[in-house]
């Protein structure tokens, strides 16, 4: 099982010389034509060449290539899976026959149970990286965080820490079960105040310009919130909604937190409410916010 999570923490960037077996790594990237699998593909080809380089090539497939993910979990020693949530635990099961006990097995999805779960069905080592932001325009990440999954890691542990530390990356280590229910609390839960909020002005028919010549900070800061929320692939948001095994316990905690503030509203109790806004003050207080 993956060491729980604590403080997250920075790898060095490593620039030993790696053993000689891992001087010779071929990447492949299961999903090369996305934005992770385009932004993974450029940053691995910049350290092909760098002191103490990651890899000597590295293949793409994706349904409109000419490899095909069969090909290339036959050649590749590193298998990165980036696809999308709805298709990628039926892809890693169909190529799980093809695993090698020398292969390292790598996924990056915003969810991690199911997904991990399928690739510890083949011979490989395991990994789960889920990156906490969208690709950047630079080849680091750099200010950011991502979590990380060592389900089953042994040979390729000082490759895996080269990535990180070349990465400049943040990283939290966690469990698949504690991802998936953290996944939930800042991303189901983040997404779905979002949508409740924009669709509400959007019934309004709201004039944002407007709104925000007259605009608080909180309503600023919930706009920009908002904003970021709504850049993101509606498929993906739905696939968070519906695939995080978390994500109906946290809604059904969210419609209760509603049915209590609505009710008091509606019942005029003013000091019903003032005891929820009470309440909400003190459980931020009492976590150092």
């Amino acid at each position: 099982k993956a060491r729980r999570a604590s403080r997250f923490f920075i790898l060095p960037v490593l620039h030993s010389e790696p053993e000689e077996w891992m001087q010779r790594i071929t990447v492949g990237i299961v999903g090369c034509r996305g934005h992770y699998g385009q932004w993974l593909r450029s940053f691995f080809a910049s350290q092909r060449f760098s002191q103490g380089n990651l890899c000597t090539s590295i293949l793409g497939s994706d349904l409109d290539t000419e490899m095909t993910n069969e090909e290339l979990v036959r050649i590749a020693d590193v298998v990165v899976f980036v696809l999308p949530l709805q298709s990628i635990a039926s892809v890693i099961q169909a190529l799980v026959p093809l695993s090698r006990p020398n292969q390292l097995w790598i996924d990056v999805a915003s969810l991690k149970h199911d997904v991990v779960t399928h690739m510890l069905e083949s011979q490989a080592e395991v990994v789960g990286l889920h990156p906490l932001c969208r690709p950047p325009s630079q080849l680091t990440l750099s200010g950011e965080r991502i979590a990380v999954v060592r389900a089953r890691l042994d040979q390729w542990t000082d490759f895996v820490d080269r990535v990180l530390g070349a990465l400049q990356v943040e990283i939290v280590e966690t469990t698949t079960e504690e991802h998936d229910m953290m996944m939930s609390l800042v991303q189901v839960l983040p997404h779905l105040t979002s949508l409740i909020f924009l669709l509400t002005l959007e019934k309004l028919d709201a004039n944002l310009g407007r709104c925000r010549e007259f605009a608080t900070p909180l309503f600023t800061n919930i706009l920009q919130a908002s904003e970021r929320f709504a850049i993101n692939d509606p498929e993906l948001v739905t696939a968070i909604q519906f695939l995080n095994p978390s994500g109906q316990l946290v809604r059904s905690r969210a419609w209760q937190s509603l049915d209590e503030v609505v009710f008091a509203i509606l019942q005029s109790d003013q000091a019903r409410l003032s005891g929820l806004i009470r309440k909400a003050q003190v459980y931020l207080w009492a976590h150092g916010v």
